[in-house]
């Protein structure tokens, strides 16, 4: 066995088709192309819309091991896609500022007794993401996680509650 003289890797890039990104494959159209290599990975945008996130995922490795869930999440952060690891780029990464802002609007708007609702003009996909200046799919998911981390609880009758103190 040899060892390596540089210590360096090449990467070819490729440019995926329309097809291959609309599938989430990442496949340019030729098999070829798939089949001559040994490793294949995909620069993939974040599902939630921040265009500084990004997702590097492993779509093909012959000398790895198999069925292992191997995506690295990265973020746009001094001109170079990096590791999110100081606090303010893991805050941003979950979302931390919208989840407390959210919690603060309805304890707030809970506690004086106009509570936002599940439907109507104080309905939360409507009213609270103007009350937290984000878009209201942000808001939407940000709320979902709240709501299976046990952050939040809705109450029929009255709406929205918070659960536990914020994050």
């Amino acid at each position: 066995m040899t060892r390596p003289r540089h210590g360096a890797t090449v990467i070819v890039l490729a440019h995926p088709s329309v097809a291959g990104v609309a599938s989430g494959t990442g496949m340019s159209g030729s098999t070829a192309w798939e089949n001559s290599a040994r490793a294949r990975a995909y620069f993939s945008r974040d599902p939630d819309g921040d265009n500084a996130i990004r997702t590097l995922s492993r779509m093909k490795s012959n000398y790895s091991v198999s069925g292992k869930e191997t995506n690295i999440t990265l973020m746009w952060d001094e001109g170079v896609y990096q590791l999110p690891t100081t606090p303010d780029q893991v805050d941003r990464l979950e979302k931390r500022g919208l989840k407390n802002a959210i919690l603060t609007e309805i304890e707030c708007a809970y506690i004086d007794k106009n509570p936002y609702t599940q439907r109507g003009a104080r309905s939360a996909k409507i009213a609270l993401p103007r009350h937290v200046n984000a878009s209201a799919q942000d808001v939407a998911i940000a709320l979902n996680e709240l709501h299976a981390d046990g952050f939040l609880s809705y109450e029929t009758r009255t709406g929205w509650k918070v659960e536990k103190s914020p994050i």
